[in-house]
């Protein structure tokens, strides 16, 4: 029986991803995430009929890994949480890692690893309701799972 993963960890990078490598990035954890959605994999079709076609006939293109869309409870003194929210107001692409954890002991099942630049954020302070924040992060180049 397949396990249900029902814990995942965020940890954002403090170097810019243009000249510091994952393997030698320090990372921040993003707390209090309640969200993650993503990479989300998609191609688009190239058409390659021509004349001797008996059918239309396609090619996909480049794969596209997407966006990555995380929702938090909105911690204010959380180092992850900041550098995200500051970077969506920048142009700088951060290595990001996700970790998808057994959730019994915390030991980590699956790692995703991937560039992507922070392209929104927004808050939402709503009465008799948790102050959420809520963030897009473009991904840029191959998702690697170890």
């Amino acid at each position: 029986m397949a396990k249900v993963l029902s814990k995942t960890r965020l940890s954002y990078g403090q170097g810019d991803a243009d000249v510091t490598p994952p393997g030698s990035d320090s990372f921040d954890v993003c707390g209090n995430i309640t969200a993650i959605t993503g990479p989300e994999f998609s191609k688009d079709e190239i058409e390659i009929t021509d004349m001797d076609s008996t059918a239309k006939e396609f090619l996909g293109d480049l794969k596209n890994p997407g966006s990555m869309n995380v929702t938090f409870n909105r911690n204010v003194g959380n180092v992850g949480q900041e550098r995200i929210r500051t970077d969506a107001q920048a142009q700088i692409r951060r290595n990001v890692r996700i970790e998808r954890l057994d959730p019994s002991d915390d030991s980590v099942i699956e790692t995703a690893d991937f560039v992507g630049e922070t392209m929104e954020w927004s808050e939402d302070s709503s009465q008799s309701a948790p102050f959420t924040a809520t963030s897009r992060i473009k991904i840029t180049g191959d998702v690697t799972y170890t």
